[in-house]
Parts: structure tokens; sequence; C-alpha cells
């Protein structure tokens, strides 16, 4: 049958296969076929050639937009974005299906530079969640300056504490600051209200979920617990103690957490599954084996590679980790909490580029979906836990990023580097982002790519997307 209805065209008969004439008739191969082999041809298409597809005519428009065709390439594109298929009409399906074709290419539908202030010219951290940008500002009091992309309107918001930030982590109602002299600081952001307790413990690893603060430290030397801050009590709290913690859940709304503690020593690696009730009561605790695919992973590369490279996504949490010794292999580690899951996958490189990129910088944009950079890649490494394999693509700096342009740059001859030694914040450029967007921080600014066809804002004092023709 064929969805698009009229007659079908079929070759002419005078008209010899492959001959100049044979191709300048108006033969539609796509049209001739039966439905069912078209829509097994559409299977082997990405999302951009589909896209082109629709464009040929309208009968290919039709074809290609059917249910039949639509309707699956849809429900495998979402849950790259961590949705599901279910809450996505088929008539926005090209909408969400060319969202994910850019996250997976690293192909942004809109670029922007956005320079720093003159108050953060230096940032010391960049944080990045709910579409608000945060970065710490050097200076004799603890200063956050915040962008809302959706607003485009920049606020500072501060402290009372003594002594240096620590870190701190946002959402889309708090902004929680921790200060070294154990001094917590949580800012209302939608009433501006600030409210402050000392800590009993304190952490520079800050992670919030709805009302709850999480905050977690690694040690090889020492078991650790998690500590919970509820932001509605304010009441403090400590759960277990991890020599190996390399993933936990927080469900703020059933108020549990989830740990786990994997021992890598064994082979396969052995993990200790706990889950608490945020009140204090332990509800559940399992051991089991996690299957590697014949693969080890020793205990000291987990060690180095845990770092911040954590993110929640509702029901799922996820992490990544770099085994010493393999640098084509990178493992993927996510928990299911509806079906209390905990799965491993390997995403392998055609690169060994494990010792070029940076272990901390990373941005987790979905939860099968992870950008890093690193100073010697000179590239964005695209990890897709989906297919299991690993892109890269370049990164051009903007016109305005004179700080990339000297990390990007070759290295200077030795009297050079000697004359001036850069801290870790000028060495780097530091990734940010979520499904929405992808950014990269220097010392001139943000770079930011813009994903979702439904989030292009135009933001205050930013600037068109120039590249800097010798960036590449």
């Amino acid at each position: 049958m064929n969805p698009s209805g009229g007659p079908v065209a079929s070759r002419p008969h005078n008209v010899p296969l492959h001959t100049k004439q044979h191709y300048q008739a108006k033969y539609d191969i796509i049209g001739s076929l039966p439905f069912e082999l078209t829509v097994q041809v559409v299977e082997y298409l990405e999302t951009s050639d589909i896209a082109r597809c629709r464009m040929v005519s309208k009968r290919w428009h039709k074809i290609f937009l059917s249910d039949t065709i639509i309707v699956p390439l849809l429900r495998q594109s979402l849950p790259l974005l961590g949705m599901d298929g279910s809450v996505v009409p088929a008539a926005n399906a090209m909408t969400y299906i060319r969202w994910v074709h850019g996250l997976r290419f690293a192909r942004p539908i809109k670029k922007l530079f956005v320079p720093w202030s003159a108050r953060s010219r230096t940032p010391e951290e960049i944080v990045y969640n709910s579409r608000r940008l945060c970065c710490s500002v050097l200076g004799p009091r603890n200063e956050i300056e915040m962008l809302n992309l959706e607003t485009g309107e920049r606020s500072v918001w501060t402290d009372e504490a003594e002594d240096e930030l620590l870190g701190f982590a946002v959402s889309d109602r708090y902004l929680v600051m921790v200060s070294r002299d154990s001094l917590g600081t949580v800012w209302d952001l939608q009433t501006s209200r600030r409210n402050s307790r000392r800590l009993p413990s304190i952490s520079p690893h800050i992670f919030i979920e709805k009302d709850k603060v999480i905050m977690t430290t690694w040690s090889t030397h020492q078991n650790l617990p998690i500590y919970v801050w509820d932001l509605k009590t304010n009441d403090f709290s400590e759960f277990g103690s991890f020599a190996n913690l390399c993933l936990w859940h927080v469900d703020a709304d059933k108020s549990v957490l989830v740990a786990f503690d994997i021992n890598w020593e064994a082979d396969p690696p052995e993990v200790s599954q706990t889950k608490w009730s945020l009140t204090g009561q332990q509800l559940d605790s399992k051991q089991f084996f996690l299957p590697m695919g014949g693969r080890q992973v020793d205990r000291d590369s987990v060690s180095r590679s845990r770092s911040r490279c954590y993110r929640n996504f509702g029901d799922k949490s996820v992490t990544q980790l770099f085994p010493r010794g393999d640098n084509n292999a990178t493992l993927h580690l996510m928990y299911d909490y509806p079906s209390d899951n905990l799965s491993a996958r390997w995403i392998e490189s055609a690169e060994p580029i494990n010792r070029k990129v940076s272990v901390g910088l990373c941005a987790i944009l979905t939860p099968e979906i992870v950008y890093r950079w690193g100073n010697q890649l000179r590239r964005i490494a695209v990890y897709n836990a989906n297919s299991g394999t690993t892109t890269l693509h370049p990164y051009r700096l903007d016109i305005r990023e004179e700080t990339g342009l000297n990390l990007l740059s070759p290295p200077r001859p030795q009297r050079w580097r000697q004359r001036r030694a850069m801290s870790y914040r000028e060495r780097t450029l530091r990734p940010f982002g979520d499904n929405d967007i992808f950014g990269v921080a220097s010392e001139d600014g943000a770079q930011i790519w813009f994903f979702n066809p439904k989030f292009l804002p135009d933001l205050k004092n930013s600037v068109p997307f120039l590249a800097r023709e010798e960036s590449g």
C-alpha cells in the first residue's frame, strides 16, 4: 500500500537502466516500493537523511511522516533525551528527532558567546543546572554570579562566611553555598530568602535534589559517609560508610537514598547496595556481582576517575569511570530506580583518547550522552552509551576567546612558559550543560550551543558566535 495515495510512478520501458536519460526520467524509486520495504530502508538512514528526504516532494514528505516510520524512530530517539515516548505526540516527532540528532553529532541549532561581566572576569568554579549558569567570583567575599538563560538576567548572591568558598550547587529553586569554616548557606531563588547553619561535616561535592542537599567525599584511605541536608526541616543526616562509593541515587519525593559500594578487586566486581529512608532507617541491603563483559577495572583507576562526573535524571542516576590501562574504553554506570537495576556498559573509542581528556571536565547531558573536553585532545568527545561508541568533533573558538586560543595554540618555548604560572582555571576550558544546551567556559566567557528547538533564547549582552578561522 502507498500511504501517500495516488498512482505510483513507474519507470518508462523505453528508457534503458544506468543511462543519463534514465536518471533524468521522473521515476520515484521510493514511491514505487511496497510500503513495508520503504520502512526497512528508512531504518538505515540517519536523522539528517530523513529530514532531507521529506523535502524531495509532497509524496515523500507524506511517506516519511507516516506513523509507521516516525513513531518507531521517535521511540528510539527519546530515551537519549531521558524522556518517555508516550508523552510526545507524533505530530511533534521531527522536533525531538532533530534535537537528538544534534546532541549525538554535536550539531547545535544555534551558538552564542556570553562574555563574563567585569565582576566575574576570573571565575573560580562553573556550575550549571536548571538553565542557570553560575560562577564563583574571586574577591574579599564569597560571591556567586548567576545568569538565567531563560530571562537573560544576571544576579549576585553572597554568604556570611569568614572563610573561602568550598563548593556550591544550584537547582530550579535553591542555591547552596558551603564554605571551609563549615557554614552552609541556602538561598531560595523564588523568594530571595537566605538561611544559614553550621554543618557538622562538609564536602566539596555538592548536589541538590529538590529540597535535599547531598554531599559526598571520595577517599582511597578511609571509609566516608554520604551527608544529606534537608532544606525543609534544616536537619543534617549521615548515611553509611563507604570504601568505594561509585554511584548513589536520591528520590526526594519518596524520601529514599540508594548507594552502591563496589569492590573492584573482585572479578567480577562485587556490589553492596544499600537503601535508606531519608529519615535514617535502613530499608534494604543486598550484594551481587556486576557483569563486566570479561574486562577488569582496578580500584586505583576508579578512585581517580570518580570526581564530579555524576548526574541525576529523575528516576535514573549516571556516572562514568575510566579504567587504567585501557585508553579506548569508558565504563558507563546507570541506576534505574523503578526497576532497581544497576547496569554497566562499555563505550568504545577508535582512538586512545582517555589519557587526553580530563576526568572531571565532563558534561552529562542525558542518561545516554556525555560530552568531555581535554586540552590535549583539542576536540569534543561525545560518548554515546546507547550505541557504545565515542565520536570526536572539532571545537571552534569564538573570535573573543583569547584564553582558549592560548590553550589550543602550539606550546611556546620553555622560557616563555616559565614567566607566569597559570592556575588550574586558566589552564583548561570547562564544559557544562544538559539536554537543552552544551557550553564551554573560559576566562573570557562562555560559548553556548543550543540543541532544543523549543529553547533558543536571545540573551542580554550575548553576541552571535563568530568563528575564529585558525581554530579549525
